[in-house]
């Protein structure tokens, strides 16, 4: 059972009709910088490459807002491989929540295909592989409190570790231009929400310390470098939503919808400094939005965002 963000994902794939053409694109992918954000996070983040400005409205720039998907976008290829044949490869059961070791074998299985023959968001055959990749059930075990959390945590990072390989799996593919776009943006939704499931852990974690112990100011300091890391993804986020030369309207609409749940709780988790920096760049990317439909949905997301409470992490005692 799929449900939250991952499903509006995968059910919007299905609906998807098409993406930048080609010799549309700018020479830099701007996805790149947003996905190595997502790699980084655990470690000292990745600043995006600012020698190059957003893409703007002109139209030599981006289709006109009015455009549908259909009109603006060249339609991709559909995929040519089925759940069973990819079980065939070595990707497992699509049936059942995933583990790291899951991933690591679904990726490890996928790494022979070329880019254009990976699973694909929505795909008739390839689709269901694909919503397993992206499903919020493979999280479930992070809120169990029946499991102890010395069990959960080491498994939990493992198992986004194994998830953001296949994320740069995924990205490696993308930068041959095979249209991986509205992939990528799913895997980061997820990534994004399994995020949000480990402050989750990292909290209850650092609640447990005691500050008269030697190693307390290291964790702690792990903790500031980690959320410097997830402050990156945040600004990355948000400057995805003027990256027009890559994503259509609904792509983007749908990344702010699947981002409304588990984005507002890593924002929280922030220092104070960069949760008023993401909010006045959320404030200013709603002004600057001009399809209406893509403006509700940042607009909904701008809401979750200011009625969720600050929440940094701090130790009980």
């Amino acid at each position: 059972m799929i449900g939250g963000a991952a499903s509006k994902l995968v059910l919007f794939g299905q609906r998807r009709q098409g993406y930048i053409a080609p010799d549309m694109a700018p020479p830099t992918r701007p996805i790149a910088r947003l996905v190595l954000a997502c790699l980084l996070s655990l470690s000292s983040g990745c600043h995006r490459d600012r020698s190059r400005p957003a893409a703007d409205s002109s139209a030599s720039a981006a289709p006109e807002a009015s455009a549908t998907p259909e009109e603006s976008h060249a339609p991709r290829p559909a995929s040519t491989l089925d759940v069973a044949a990819f079980m065939k490869r070595g990707v497992p059961s699509v049936d059942r929540p995933w583990s790291a070791k899951d991933y690591s074998d679904a990726t490890g299985a996928l790494r022979s295909l070329k880019p254009e023959a990976l699973p694909k968001l929505g795909d008739p055959k390839s689709g269901p592989v694909f919503a397993r990749f992206v499903s919020e059930e493979n999280l479930k075990f992070i809120h169990d409190e029946s499991i102890p959390l010395d069990s959960r945590f080491p498994e939990a990072i493992e198992l986004v570790g194994e998830g953001r390989k296949l994320l740069r799996l995924y990205l490696d593919g993308e930068l041959h231009n095979t249209h991986l776009e509205p992939d990528l943006l799913a895997l980061t939704a997820m990534t994004i929400t399994e995020t949000a499931a480990m402050l989750d852990l990292s909290d209850a974690y650092i609640k447990k310390l005691n500050p008269k112990d030697p190693k307390f100011g290291v964790r702690m300091e792990g903790a500031a470098r980690m959320m410097t890391g997830l402050a990156e993804i945040a600004r990355g986020c948000l400057v995805t939503f003027t990256e027009k030369f890559t994503y259509s309207t609904a792509d983007l609409r749908t990344f702010a919808e699947a981002l409304r749940g588990p984005f507002p709780k890593v924002v929280a988790g922030l220092a104070a400094a960069d949760r008023e920096e993401i909010s006045a760049k959320l404030t200013e990317v709603v002004a600057d939005e001009k399809d209406p439909t893509l403006k509700d949905s940042l607009v909904a997301l701008q809401t979750a965002v200011n009625a969720e409470p600050p929440r940094p992490l701090t130790p009980a005692n």
